[in-house]
């Protein structure tokens, strides 16, 4: 190890970079001892991960007056590990009396003041954890079981407190991605009505939905023909046949020429016949 002498600015500057270890308090209750085991594999397997997480049993090899060290411990740590149990439960809700379990409610009251002072800050600080076999209904109810977030345990293993240390560590396993810049879009092309423009200034005609009937009949060589629009009469009409009307048939066996211009001429004629 390098005396002090020895050190160059670069190792001072990367000492200081290194941020210290956050500092947990582990909040449970006693009495239960698989439930205490629990409990110190937990504080292990956090401490085997840099996590500075602090536990009453370590403090109790030494002569404590535990009120004062329960309420320094809360002060200090960053954040608090609450283990629910029904045990927990009715201590820190107030449901117990007597000597049993004045830890738990001693703390219990600590923490309600940190959520009754600040809300939020408090929320963050105080972290609902179950271990394997908890339910949301051993976690006190001012800690929000139902409605806050609650950290599972599954196993007492380092995959098993992997989401519990990141939110210690504050590594969360997903983050916003990259903010991106708006797209532009174009709107939908706009259908126009029936009342507006064109584009030369004139109103769309609606489309015909009336029906026009061109009713005509031929006898000898006079064409009668009627013609009413949606049951209405309009005109009534009889014009004499031109001769080439009569003609046509015969043009029919003169073959296609002969044929086409005689019904082109026929129908010249009718037309000038049916239509004023």
């Amino acid at each position: 190890m390098a005396a002090p002498e020895d050190r160059t600015a670069d190792d001072i500057r990367d000492q200081e970079d290194v941020a210290p270890p956050v500092r947990v308090l582990i909040s449970y209750a006693h009495g239960d001892p698989a439930h205490e085991e629990d409990v110190r594999r937990l504080w292990t397997l956090l401490r085997a991960e840099g996590v500075d997480a602090r536990l009453d049993v370590a403090a109790a090899s030494q002569r404590q007056f535990w009120p004062q060290w329960m309420s320094e411990q809360i002060r200090l740590a960053r954040l608090v590990i609450v283990v629910g149990t029904l045990t927990y439960r009715e201590r820190a809700e107030g449901r117990t009396t007597g000597p049993v379990g004045r830890g738990v409610r001693w703390e219990a009251r600590q923490l309600q003041e940190l959520l009754y002072a600040d809300v939020e800050e408090g929320t963050r600080k105080i972290v609902p954890v179950l271990l394997p076999g908890g339910e949301e209904t051993d976690l006190p109810d001012w800690l929000h079981p139902m409605g806050g977030t609650t950290y599972r345990i599954a196993t007492l293993s380092p995959s098993g407190v992997e989401e519990l240390l990141r939110l210690l560590t504050n590594q969360p396993l997903d983050s916003d991605p990259p903010l991106g810049t708006v797209r532009p879009l174009p709107p939908r092309p706009r259908t126009a009505s029936r009342a507006e423009s064109t584009d030369h200034g004139a109103a769309v005609p609606s489309p015909l939905r009336s029906q026009l009937l061109v009713e005509a009949s031929l006898a000898d060589d006079v064409l009668s023909c009627t013609v009413s629009l949606a049951g209405s009469p309009v005109c009534t009409r009889q014009s004499r046949i031109s001769s080439e009307v009569w003609q046509v048939w015969q043009g029919l066996q003169a073959g296609p020429q002969v044929a086409a211009q005689r019904m082109y001429a026929v129908g010249q004629s009718l037309a000038q016949a049916v239509f004023d």
